[in-house]
């Protein structure tokens, strides 16, 4: 891999990090700036800068150039069309905004729904899967394309209705939502046999947005709607979706984003398809450190950590709080001999702990 050249041997350690095994030392994803990327004139318009591909790709290769990709940290691009991309391939409408994008939901009653199918012929798929053809051939030896964030299942089906009043219809519509929600896990399958079907043709293993490769079908999984509803309400309408995903999955990374989505914690660890968990606490909480006791849970629920530290002192705070066996650190640093100083520190620490 032209921007990673000691790809084969992060894909190891990383490949032994889902068993919550080490081969040297725990992993660590470090970059560090490594040059200063060139300017890429922009798109004239928000949507364009959102879906041309030529500009897309010509700014992610000036970042991976000008990227120190040290220990398990790999230049990884997803393509995008933001977190509202699965309602879009039901029919909904994308809003393009600089920063994100969002969709006008389309389900206004429970008794006249849209087809909720995975259709290869909805404008917006066959968009994104131009986008990715295109990513995959540019990327080729030199990086790796991780899958869309798709956001199906519950997520889906709160875009489609409105998360706001999804939750008001879990209480007065409960049959029709579950009915729903069976057909909206269908199509996430369908959704996911058609992505392997492409990226398999470019690549081997996996990974979803979450950095986190493995071999064979590999992804992140997610249900952000949970921080609004009880886990007596999750556990009915969201863990059967979320197991059938993870099921046809071989390693699946789930995202726990924020402090109101931790009371559904002990529902995911009881997934077996949900081999490791990235915790994020959350705009303005504390960093991962602050959280050990849920990560020493995870950890002895025999689930992996996929964590993100502020700086090297936290670095070596979660190396001496948790196992290492099973431990996924990212973080940026200041230059590449900072990096290579972590990484012989983290080998350090892991062979004293063994």
């Amino acid at each position: 891999m032209l921007y990673k050249p000691d790809w084969e041997d992060a894909g190891k350690r990383m490949t032994a990090w889902w068993n919550q095994e080490i081969i040297d030392r725990a992993c660590i994803q470090v970059t560090a700036p490594q040059g200063t990327p060139r300017p890429i004139p922009a798109p004239e318009t928000i949507e364009q800068r959102w879906l041309d591909v030529d500009y897309i790709v010509q700014v992610v290769e000036e970042r991976m150039r000008c990227t120190y990709w040290a220990g398990e940290a790999f230049p990884m691009h997803m393509p995008n069309l933001g977190p509202d991309a699965f309602a879009a391939y039901m029919g909904a409408e994308i809003i393009f905004s600089e920063g994100t994008t969002w969709v006008k939901p389309i389900i206004e009653d429970w008794d006249n729904l849209p087809p909720l199918a995975f259709d290869s012929s909805m404008p917006w798929w066959q968009t994104m899967e131009s986008m990715c053809y295109q990513v995959l051939e540019a990327a080729r030896d030199k990086y790796f394309v991780s899958l869309p964030d798709g956001h199906g299942g519950c997520d889906g089906l709160a875009a489609l209705r409105r998360p706001q009043r999804l939750c008001m219809d879990m209480l007065d519509y409960p049959d029709q939502v579950m009915a729903a929600m069976q057909l909206m896990d269908t199509a996430n399958q369908d959704y996911y046999e058609r992505l392997w079907a492409i990226f398999h043709q470019y690549q081997e293993g996996g990974s979803g947005f979450v950095s986190a490769w493995g071999p064979g079908k590999t992804a992140t999984t997610q249900c952000d709607f949970i921080a609004l509803i009880s886990p007596k309400m999750s556990e009915r309408f969201v863990m059967p979706g979320l197991r059938a995903e993870c099921e046809q999955l071989d390693h699946a990374v789930y995202h726990l984003d924020g402090p109101d989505a931790l009371a559904h914690l002990d529902l995911l660890l009881e997934i077996p398809g949900i081999h490791a968990i990235q915790w994020v606490p959350g705009a303005g909480k504390p960093s991962a450190s602050a959280w050990i006791p849920y990560l020493r849970r995870i950890q002895e629920a025999g689930k992996s950590l996929w964590l993100s530290a502020e700086n090297p002192q936290e670095v070596e705070t979660l190396l001496t709080e948790l196992r290492p066996e099973g431990v996924m650190i990212r973080l940026g640093v200041d230059s590449v001999e900072t990096a290579d100083r972590l990484l012989k520190r983290v080998g350090e620490m892991t062979t004293a702990r063994r």
